[in-house]
């Protein structure tokens, strides 16, 4: 059986829970992630870190409160 996963699960994983890790150890490696699930875990990793987000794609990521965008004008 695969699994989609959602954002929260993959950022318990960056966090360090040691729960999530097992939980996701336990599917066998049959995880997959959607775009959005991957778009909003980018979003994430750069908040918790106090991080800039540098991408072309304003769209997808300006609707998120906080996140710091950098855009390349190349």
């Amino acid at each position: 059986m695969a699994y989609l996963l959602d954002t929260n699960i993959m950022v318990d994983l960056t966090r360090g829970s040691a729960k999530a890790a097992d939980y996701l150890d336990s599917l066998g490696g049959a995880c997959l992630l959607s775009s959005i699930t991957a778009l909003e875990l980018i979003a994430a990793t750069a908040l918790e870190e106090g991080l800039t987000l540098a991408t072309r794609n304003r769209k997808h990521f300006r609707m998120i409160r906080d996140l710091k965008l950098e855009v390349p004008e190349y």
